[in-house]
């Protein structure tokens, strides 16, 4: 098997058939050194290549040529070869940077594509091993500077004094681009990305970085560089950096050097291009003559619309949407950085917040003051201005020109002006016109206001601040009765700093609106947004702002609430459950506190309403409000004691519904109100009385707590125990497996098992008359709500299909919430919940300030909660790939991120799949396995196990191990041993469900560690292993 480099193809392509070569020999079990690898390469390549090859050989800094370096320097010999034009097309043209300086030697003249002598364009110097010159007139050996030295045959010189050293490709015509925005072209003889538009850029930083020449002799300059945000036509986003923009280009250049170097992998073979990372390939595209053409466009569909700092509709609107004629003003007077020439896109809010009528009459200074909150502070602050100007300027106020307005024609009004010698103008009623500039600069600041609202999208609260943006900026703007001077600098003979963000904008300082109080206050510590757009959408920001539309969160809300008779409602049925109260003529029920005094020396608890909406899709099904004691107050010893509280394990509620479907069992589902009411104190607790519901005449008085409250540490012992002690009361025995599922055994064989999370309960037996019964004797002892047939639980929909004896248990609605919470519901779908060229360790974790602060607003720990969420409950599949994930919960990195988007792709195509349990005989079996140094970090195994019951899944795990093993012997052994816990666990709850199998078998494929398990064989292997996992052996002998 032999691959001879055909000439003038590219490169890649060889070296791409000579890697496949070598991977089939190695495949047939041939393989060979790297550095042999090196040498077979390079004497794959033709007589034209032998000076080159020679060099490559005897100047290798090491003394070996191995296959990556063999593969790097015929890429770069090719790249020069292209610039000599060696490979050159007849319709091939040079694009390269502007040469400052003039070549001591030209190019000879060509007639019909050849020349009339020698060409030396492919002779190779053999003391600096490069093309163009031989060893004689090296300048190297001469001692010339490189630059003073230029090929005799190059057209043109890619060399520059200031700027990018920037050389492309211009292929010509064949090349042609019919859509701008989408279609690039692939130049591995670029230096850098370049488009034409400045639209495409998302970020972008304009200046002089340099000109370049293009194929047809003409230059074109450099008119700025940034980063561009592209989608391939594979659906994957790229963010390409440092790309130029120059106006002249006829198409957009995708440079691939500049790709390889970020971590993506080039390829072309037989007309096609492609572009991977890993295994995962990232984009494609087809030969196009001696080029290769792929399809990328914007991202979201559409040209970023981001704008750059010299961009006049940026700054237009910073200036509180200043006219054209003003910014161009302000341009030549070099106060803001607008290129000359270009102009303000129309503005659609200037369009709907500048409306006016036509004023007259002057005034003598052009500089505004904002001065009135309301008529009736009007003279007070009339009196602070003139006392500014008289002390900033020694002048005095002369006269005065108003409306009639009650405010100016007050009798102290009167007097003051009297006193202070001020001409009191009044014009005529009804006649606003006649009041001058005033009347005009209300209209212009209302408009600027009305546009800076409007472009801000916030309300009439935030007026105030509008008004104090518009007339510091019109201070800083150029006025028309001034010759276009500044009023500020005309006014106090300084300039001040000019607007740097727009009304609205995102800043370090800011001012905070309190939406209960309607109160603005300054605040020092605030969590701002960045300027960068992010591409999650968290569910908590969403959340927050449903909250405000929908829920209030304190009594002082529901007051000023649209739904306030709802909520009203709420809080009274929630009293209802607490105590008698004859004000509200509330029912008494539970009896959980008495009013008394408090007892010196006593401290009282805290108190808060907690308002929630149950909706049922858009629909709002129920106004729900709870009282609840903030416990951060309580302290041990004196306000609680013991607070562990048991729940139902959720393997036992995977066999509890295998059951009920392998033995068709009826399944029942019930629901507690108020549970954490039920529960016996025994601790003296006093606590506030509730916001709201104070006892006329008594507000001075306390609750003493007779019965738990929500927000009690130990609330939810308290209510485990007393739900427990009714079990045990009526005939019902807890299991030890599990202490929240209760069996009840009938003489005639019969049983009723019920399994309670908190509040929710699951009831299944062969007898629905015994269900009922049931139920009746908890709904006398407790509040509870008949569900009837156990549709949902703890978020997991239970579907049932009784004739075909299928009973499915999904998530589907909560995997498609998570993907809309993180904003990947639209993703494209992947097989593998895990991709093989993820290779996640700590040394992805971000190392540079730069990447810790791009990592930071990702909220990756709640983001692998909720992936654990599902998985523990019905997603086994994606068990290995969260577990993985989750070791990088303190300092997570990009490359973690990309996983964690890889698992929600996966997810995206995969919502449906769920746990479907069958009518068949319900038999418990294990599956174990194991890697080995599977983690990449401290080379510990991973281990994992399934048990199935009545044929699906029922516990799973995946996690590392303890210790590192030495051999896969003893990875398979730790494994078995853990699963062998899980198995007696299993084995023991379901005997004490009445359910027994002859067998209880744990597969395995490792016939070492089933010898290992059974007796000491294999000792020099395993002599160091934990004696904690022999206790395998005990197990196996006594099975």
């Amino acid at each position: 098997m032999y691959s001879t480099y055909k000439d003038g193809t590219p490169t890649a392509d060889h070296i791409n058939d000579f890697l496949g070569i070598i991977k089939q020999l190695a495949n047939l079990g041939i393989e060979f050194d790297d550095e042999v690898n090196g040498l077979i390469l390079l004497n794959t390549l033709p007589e034209l290549w032998e000076s080159f090859r020679s060099t490559t050989i005897n100047s290798s800094p090491s003394g070996q040529v191995t296959l990556e370096i063999a593969k790097n320097s015929i890429f770069e010999e090719e790249k020069k070869m292209w610039a000599l034009r060696v490979f050159s097309q007849p319709d091939t043209q040079a694009l390269v940077m502007e040469n400052r300086g003039k070549s001591k030697t030209r190019e000879p003249r060509r007639r019909g594509g050849k020349s009339r002598s020698k060409s030396k364009s492919g002779v190779k110097c053999y003391h600096c091993g490069q093309l163009g010159h031989m060893k004689r007139n090296c300048y190297l050996l001469k001692g010339k500077d490189k630059k003073q030295v230029e090929d005799s045959n190059t057209t043109t010189v890619a060399s520059t004094s200031g700027g990018d050293v920037t050389s492309l490709c211009d292929r010509g015509e064949c090349c042609h681009v019919e859509k701008l925005d989408v279609e690039w072209i692939i130049d591995s003889g670029a230096s850098y990305h370049c488009v034409p538009k400045r639209e495409y850029f998302s970020k972008y930083k304009a200046g002089d970085f340099g000109t370049i020449k293009m194929g047809n002799k003409s230059v074109s300059h450099i008119m700025g560089v940034g980063d561009i945000c592209v989608q391939t036509n594979v659906g994957c986003t790229l963010t390409l950096k440092n790309v130029r923009h120059v106006l002249d280009m006829r198409m957009n250049l995708l440079f691939a050097k500049a790709l390889d170097e970020e971590g993506y992998a080039p390829y072309f073979r037989n007309g096609n291009w492609k572009l991977t990372k890993g295994s995962m390939v990232v984009a494609k595209g087809r030969a196009c003559c001696p080029l290769y053409k792929t399809h990328m466009k914007m991202c979201g569909g559409q040209l970023n619309t981001v704008e750059d700092e010299a961009s006049p509709n940026l700054w237009h609107n910073r200036l509180a949407h200043m006219s054209e004629k003003g910014l161009q003003l302000l341009v030549k007077q070099s106060l803001i950085p607008i290129a000359k020439g270009e102009y303000v896109n129309p503005c659609d809010v200037c369009l709907f917040g500048k409306q006016h009528r036509v004023s007259f009459q002057k005034n003598l200074t052009r500089k505004e003051n904002k001065l009135d909150l309301n008529k009736s502070q009007v003279f007070k602050y009339l009196q602070h201005y003139n006392a500014m100007v008289e002390k900033e300027t020694g002048l005095k106020l002369k006269c005065i020109r108003i409306d009639n307005g009650e405010e100016y024609t007050s009798k102290e009004f009167k007097d003051y002006c009297l006193k202070h010698g001020i001409m009191h103008e009044e014009t005529v009623p009804g006649t606003p016109q006649h009041n001058g500039v005033a009347e005009r600069m209300n209209r212009t600041i209302v408009e600027k206001v009305r546009c800076m609202l409007r472009m801000a999208t916030l309300t009439k609260p935030f007026w105030g601040e509008a008004i104090n943006t518009a007339v510091y900026l019109i201070n800083q703007s150029p006025s028309v009765p001034l010759n276009f001077e500044i009023p500020e600098k005309a006014w106090t003979g300084k300039d001040e700093e000019k607007a740097t963000r727009s009304f609205g904008e995102g800043v370090e300082d800011l001012t905070l609106a309190k939406t209960p109080s309607r109160k603005i206050t300054n605040e020092e510590e605030v969590q701002v947004p960045k300027d960068e757009t992010e591409e999650l959408i968290i569910e908590e920001d969403k959340a927050s702002l449903d909250r405000g539309k929908g829920e209030p969160e304190n009594f002082q809300e529901v007051q000023s609430h649209k739904d306030k008779d709802y909520w009203m409602k709420a809080m009274r049925e929630e009293m209802n459950s607490l105590y008698k109260n004859n004000t509200y003529e509330l029912l008494y029920k539970n009896n959980t506190y008495e009013l008394v005094e408090l007892p010196k020396g006593r401290k009282t608890l805290k108190n808060k309403w907690v308002f929630k909406l149950k909706k049922d899709g858009d629909k709002i099904v129920r106004y729900k409000a709870r009282l609840v004691v903030k416990d951060f107050s309580q302290k041990k010893g004196i306000d609680f004691d013991e607070i562990f509280s048991p729940v139902v394990k959720m393997s036992s509620i995977h066999v509890v519904l295998g059951l009920a479907a392998s033995m068709n069992l009826e399944l029942e589902q019930l629901d507690l109100k108020t549970v954490f009411l039920h529960g016996d104190l025994h601790e003296e607790i006093y606590m506030d009385q509730p916001e709201g519901f104070e006892e006329k005449g008594d507000e001075h008085m306390v609750c003493k707590l007779k019965k738990s409250l929500y927000g009690l540490k130990q609330a939810p012992r308290q209510w485990y125990k007393k739900f427990d002690s009714f079990m045990m009361g009526h005939g019902c025995k807890k299991t030890n497996a599990d202490p929240c599922v209760y069996i009840r055994l009938f003489p005639n064989g019969n049983f009723i098992i019920l399994l309670l999370y908190v509040d929710d309960m699951l009831i299944l037996g062969q007898d629905v008359e015994k269900i009922y019964r049931l139920k009746e004797e908890l709904s006398k002892s407790f509040d509870m709500k008949d569900l009837g047939p156990a549709k949902q639980i703890l978020g997991m929909a239970i579907t049932r299909d009784r004739k075909a004896g299928k009973l499915w248990l999904s998530q589907e609605k909560y995997v498609e919430r998570l993907l809309e919470r993180f904003n990947m519901k639209h993703a494209k779908p992947v097989s593998t919940p895990l991709a093989n060229h993820f290779k996640l360790s700590k040394r992805s974790c971000p190392t540079t300030k730069e990447e810790k602060e791009k990592m930071s607003p990702i909220p990756y720990s709640s983001i692998v909660g909720s992936l654990m969420y599902a998985m523990v409950y019905t997603r086994l599949d994606i068990a290995h790939a969260v577990c993985v994930v989750s070791r990088f919960l303190s300092d997570p990195g990009k490359i973690h991120w990309e996983a964690i988007k890889w698992i929600f792709r996966y997810l995206r195509g995969t919502t449906k799949l769920c746990l479907t349990f069958r009518q068949t005989e319900p038999l418990l079996k294990g599956y174990i396995d194991a890697d080995m140094a599977g983690d990449l970090d401290n080379r510990k195994s991973i281990l994992g196990y399934l048990f199935t019951f009545a044929k699906e899944a029922v516990s799973w795990q995946s996690k590392l191990q303890k210790c590192v093993a030495l051999s896969t012997i003893e990875a398979e052994y730790i494994v078995a041993t853990e699963a062998s816990k899980e198995m007696l666990w299993m084995k023991r709850f379901l005997q004490e469900l009445a359910l027994k199998q002859k067998e209880y078998v744990v597969f395995c494929d490792s016939q070492s560690a089933i010898d290992l398990s059974k007796n000491t064989m294999y000792h020099a292997r395993t002599k160091h292993i934990d004696l904690r996992y022999h206790w395998l052996r005990l197990v196996t002998e006594n099975k």
